[in-house]
């Protein structure tokens, strides 16, 4: 995907034109919009279309878009290749009793009248014990195929995001819908961070502070911190 723009040198601009390599993996258009019109709370994709928080830097707009160009090529694939379910490994009935889900009940009507707002809706969800329990299986099960741990706070983003799409009705299915978008995020993350700061570009940097990683590579600090343990683990199994 980089190997046409690898001609360049890194150590004067490292940095990835993620507009142009989206548009040439077929994104049609990227749009930067008032955040009030995007329902998400970052970025959404439609029809080949991104559109961005225009409020936000340009640093999250870069991880946002690579995010999304994540989803964008699954969902190309998807149409040609037949992808394994996800695997749940346990029941709902073993975390909550009749009680835990009608007290679970009781707080979706509040979270959906938060109409996606993912901050009020995720205080809401945290207040309900019933939820946190909830949480619990969707952060180890997302884990597990994974491959490392996702904290469960990530859980109740995807728990929102299920009953602002009217998914309310607390079963396996669920669970697993939940557990399915909390792995895919973490993917897209994953992949985003790979294509805006590949291993061979930062290796020129890692001496620098964070912070003056993050400048040139334009992407947020955040980034650069989570690539420091990725690639360190990255490097150990090319070792092996």
């Amino acid at each position: 995907m980089l190997s046409a723009y690898n001609d360049v040198d890194f150590m004067e601009d490292p940095s990835v034109d993620i507009s142009t390599i989206a548009k040439e993996n077929g994104i049609i258009k990227i749009e930067r919009v008032p955040g009030k019109y995007i329902p998400e709370k970052n970025a959404t994709l439609e029809n080949k279309i991104i559109k961005v928080k225009e409020e936000a830097e340009e640093e999250k707009q870069n991880f946002w878009i690579a995010h999304e160009l994540e989803h964008h090529l699954k969902n190309e694939a998807k149409k040609t290749k037949n992808h394994d379910p996800m695997v749940f490994e346990g029941d709902i009935n073993k975390f909550l009793e009749n009680q835990d889900v009608k007290q679970a009940n009781s707080v979706v009507e509040e979270v959906a009248a938060a109409k996606s707002d993912y901050t009020e809706a995720i205080k809401l969800l945290k207040k309900n014990p019933s939820f946190t329990k909830i949480a619990e299986p969707i952060a180890r099960n997302a884990s597990n195929n994974f491959g490392k741990n996702i904290p469960k706070d990530k859980a109740f983003i995807s728990i929102a995001k299920l009953i602002f799409t009217g998914n309310v009705h607390l079963e396996n299915e669920f669970i697993l819908k939940a557990t399915d978008d909390l792995y895919n995020e973490e993917i897209a993350d994953y992949f985003a961070a790979n294509l805006l700061v590949p291993i061979e570009r930062f290796l020129l940097w890692e001496d620098k502070t964070d912070e003056e990683i993050a400048a040139v590579f334009k992407v947020p600090v955040e980034c650069i911190k989570k690539r420091r343990d990725e690639i360190e683990l990255e490097l150990e199994y090319l070792a092996e």
